[in-house]
């Protein structure tokens, strides 16, 4: 790669940052390897129980379950620095998930299941859902700390260090292209969840996550011998006291740079409230046309699909859009996500709202034998309901594959370069309150409001039911999230310019 002597026009100033991004590259596409995986497996347990409900129920119960996860995560912190932090942390996601294999393969899964929660759910049927994940409690708690490896192995743990060791420069020009490590690893992470057999995936979350313990000790030794200036520019000359989580969530208020940590917690809830609302539609989709067809773990087989997609797509966006958006504005960047996410949405809905429509124009192009969606079908199923089915689920696959593709390069990269100009110590601080809960809550909030909402209008397992209502919140969701964007844009933008004219500062 020729070098410019320009830094706009630049990607890498030294071999150094070549090494650097590698590295950074490979922890993060571990992590994101394990998360997909997890998140594939949970997908098929909540669902193949309880439906899309027992799906926001579990999302509602993650949000006490990270506050107890956050307050262990405290209680560490205090103790260790961060190369324990990342290895006690690691160790007890690679023994729980060890353990539920365990359980899993052996049977013992099923003697834990509660049958008098069961009889309850079919005895009051308004209250089906919350009982159901009651009888099944241990699959919640899979779920629990499927969504634990996102949140603490990736948005704390990884981005926390990533944002302490790169300087300002380097975020705006590197932080797009590290999402190729996690569209590497996602379209594998894809191609491993459409594997038949459970354990053999539960088993490679467990390997992935022993490697990332390697490659973290990796990192850690090439920080401090090798590049010595990085580590040790991010310690504080002083120890200096680790906040609780409730002091973390005093700082958001309380800060002199409250308004700032208070606009980006904004965007952290406005992306995980939206995007689990459409996906609870596309989710309860995949699980009827996988009945449809027949097949034995539908749920999973269709979103290894469309993880493998979103890692092919991921991977040529950054390609081919990654050095454009280094020399875009971070406002830019910050509305690529939202505005990709309400196309798809408008797309999606119209598909479920026209479905015959969408159906017959797709007959008309001849789409279904073009691409062998009707060959190979079971005995006796159910033609027009199996083409339904594929338009409503292939809608819903290409709003989730572009979304999560724009979230991971733009979403993360600005939300992530949004912390890079405060000090070291609100850095680190804020991020563990914003993404360690607060990413949580966003899903929460859009959990309680279906459950909610769904026992109000009594409509059980049918989220078509409450769809307008769902629309509503999609609506108020999009209009704070692009005032967020546009308030939080002035005050970076500002930051940056006082970083930039004041030499003493990274």
């Amino acid at each position: 790669m020729i070098m410019s002597q320009k830094s706009s026009v630049s990607l890498f100033k030294n071999r150094q940052e070549v090494v650097m991004l590698v590295a950074l590259n490979a922890l993060l596409g571990l992590v994101s390897f394990c998360y997909g995986l997890a998140r594939a497996l949970k997908d098929q347990f909540t669902l193949y129980y309880g439906g899309p409900l027992l799906i926001s129920l579990s999302k509602l119960l993650v949000i006490p379950s990270m506050f107890f996860l956050k307050f262990l995560y405290d209680t560490v912190n205090k103790h260790t620095n961060a190369n324990g932090r990342f290895y006690i942390v690691t160790s007890y996601f690679i023994a729980f998930f060890a353990l539920f294999l365990f359980i899993y393969k052996t049977g013992i899964i099923e003697k834990l299941e509660l049958s008098w929660a069961g009889r309850m759910a079919q005895q009051y049927k308004r209250f089906e859902t919350p009982f159901t994940g009651i009888q099944y409690w241990p699959s919640l708690l899979f779920y629990i700390h499927a969504e634990g490896i996102g949140t603490f192995m990736l948005s704390v743990l990884v981005w926390t260090f990533i944002n302490a060791t790169m300087s300002l420069d380097q975020s705006k020009r590197l932080y797009t292209l590290l999402s190729l490590g996690a569209a590497v690893s996602t379209f594998f992470a894809g191609y491993v969840a459409t594997m038949q057999v459970s354990n053999t995936i539960l088993f490679a979350v467990i390997i992935a996550c022993m490697f990332c313990l390697m490659l973290a000790y990796y990192l850690f030794y090439l920080y401090k011998n090798q590049y010595p200036e990085l580590f040790v520019a991010v310690q504080p000359k002083k120890k200096k006291k680790k906040l609780t989580f409730v002091e973390s969530i005093k700082l958001l208020i309380t800060h002199k740079e409250s308004k700032y940590l208070l606009l980006i917690t904004a965007l952290v809830l406005c992306y995980t409230i939206y995007v689990p609302l459409v996906e609870a539609f596309h989710k309860s989709y995949v699980k009827g046309l996988g009945d449809s067809l027949q097949l034995r773990n539908g749920v999973r087989y269709f979103t290894g699909v469309q993880l493998r997609n979103i890692g092919i797509f991921s991977f040529f966006t950054v390609l081919i859009l990654g050095p454009l958006s280094a020399r875009s504005s971070w406002f830019v960047r910050a509305m690529l996500t939202p505005l990709v996410l309400t196309l798809g949405t408008i797309s999606f809905f119209i598909t479920i709202f026209y479905t015959d429509s969408v159906v017959a124009l797709a007959e008309k192009f001849n789409l279904f034998n073009r691409f062998g969606i009707l060959s190979h079908l079971p005995s006796g199923a159910d033609i027009a309901s199996i083409k339904s089915g594929y338009v409503k689920v292939s809608a819903g696959m290409l709003l989730v594959i572009v979304g999560k593709s724009f979230k991971y390069i733009f979403f993360d990269s600005t939300k992530e370069g949004a912390y890079v100009p405060l000090d070291s110590e609100t850095k680190v601080n804020a991020k563990a309150a914003i993404d360690g809960a607060f990413s949580r809550v966003g899903k929460g909030i859009g959990s309680f409001y279906i459950m909610i909402i769904s026992l109000i209008m009594g409509t059980g397992k049918d989220l078509l039911g409450i769809k307008y209502f769902i629309i509503v919140l999609l609506i108020i969701t999009l209009l704070i999230w692009l005032f967020s964007i546009t308030k939080l844009s002035g005050m970076y933008d500002a930051k940056v310019a006082k970083q930039a004219s004041s030499p003493s500062k990274k």
